[in-house]
């Protein structure tokens, strides 16, 4: 038996623009987009607020006390909770460098959460390495890190059962184009990151099939006009982009620097929020270390590097419109669409048409979340 759902009197972000209508929803899916006066069976009345496509986070290491590293299934189903309540319709949860006990155990725990604890929302997993430059690893535990190794990367796959769906690495280590070209055939997106690569290392990455770079300018080394490095030939290559848009990660005119030099379908804003996001100030045990949450940030106590973000998908949305001065309709590619491009589900996901699935989020006019719906569900409600 078909399971339906009208959401009525609604102003939706359709193709750049606003549109009032009501959307049925018919198995998860969207059957129609409707005139307002059009009503069918069972009804979620949004009385004239914003519906916009869910925000999909490609890169995040936990939220809502939840850290992705060390959760059990059920914790990630307390994750997924906390970032529905931030928009969130599709996350990949991000593992972290560390020992292969540790990334196989987190592994199978994200697997299990997805099968077996109702989190269809987690839509794969993100390898943040191992194989990334000791020299710039940021946060990450450098104990953690190794040359490329597919036979390493295979085993961690198997044990997810397939999840993994996005790998950062440094192209400058040894057999990174050999692991590029092996990983872009199975179909796993590669980002380079954590990288002192020059430009030519990065275009080459490219050529082996390399579609990304994960969060622009942070570990990597600045360009320089006659030495662009990573930055400078991500920026000037077709590929996507990630960003952390919560004022730390990057100044507002990075920020515009990048959105201006991808456009909205490759400029892809994340969070690379960490456990503590949602939480109060504080010392908290994350993948990284011990972490101190002050004013808004997170530091690693041992050396005040900082660790990841405690931003939210809603806020990176509204941040990108104050950096750029861009209304919502410019920035919303940027938190939907680019992000489903570049996981490849453009075609199901990350906008608001006819025989995608209904994952829809409603806005107040300061854009709160007020309500979110995962393939037609309503997962979240204020």
């Amino acid at each position: 038996m078909s399971v339906s759902l009208t959401v009525t009197n609604a102003v939706a972000v359709i193709g750049g623009k606003r549109q009032k209508c009501n959307i049925r929803i018919v198995d998860g899916l969207i059957q129609g987009i409707l005139p307002a006066s059009d009503v069918y069976g069972k009804s979620l009345d949004v009385r004239g607020r914003l519906v916009v496509p869910g925000m999909i986070d490609l890169h995040t290491h936990g939220g809502g006390g939840v850290d992705f590293s060390s959760a059990e299934p059920g914790e990630l189903r307390t994750a997924r909770d906390f970032f529905a309540a931030h928009g969130v319709t599709g996350f990949l949860p991000t593992l972290a460098p560390d020992s292969e006990e540790t990334l196989l155990r987190g592994a199978m725990a994200i697997a299990r959460a997805r099968s077996d604890f109702g989190c269809p929302q987690i839509w794969g997993i993100h390898l943040e390495g191992p194989f990334l430059n000791p020299d710039f690893a940021g946060c990450l535990p450098k104990s953690g890190l190794t040359a490329p190794n597919y036979a390493l990367f295979r085993r961690v796959q198997n044990a997810s059962g397939g999840l993994v769906r996005r790998v950062t690495l440094a192209p400058e280590l040894p057999g990174a184009p050999e692991l590029i070209r092996r990983l872009s055939d199975e179909g796993v997106g590669v980002s380079i990151g954590h990288t002192g690569a020059d430009a030519e290392t990065v275009r080459k990455a490219i050529d082996a099939g390399a579609v990304c770079a994960t969060h622009l300018f942070n570990a990597m080394p600045p360009p320089d006009h006659r030495r662009p490095g990573p930055a400078g030939a991500a920026l000037a290559e077709d590929i996507f982009c990630e960003m952390i848009c919560d004022g730390r990660h990057l100044a507002p005119e990075i920020v515009r620097l990048i959105f201006k030099a991808k456009g909205a379908q490759r400029a892809v804003a994340v969070t690379d929020s960490i456990m503590a996001a949602g939480l109060s100030e504080g010392l908290y045990k994350t993948g990284f270390g011990n972490t101190v949450v002050k004013g808004a940030d997170a530091k690693l106590l041992e050396d005040g590097t900082r660790a990841g973000s405690l931003l939210t998908m809603e806020n990176a949305l509204k941040n990108l419109m104050a950096f750029t001065g861009q209304p919502l309709e410019a920035c919303l590619p940027c938190v939907t669409e680019a992000p489903a491009r570049l996981l490849g589900v453009f075609s199901r996901r990350g906008s608001i048409d006819v025989g995608k699935y209904a994952d829809l989020v409603v806005l107040s006019d300061d854009l709160q979340v007020l309500a979110t719906l995962s393939e037609g569900i309503l997962i979240y409600q204020a």
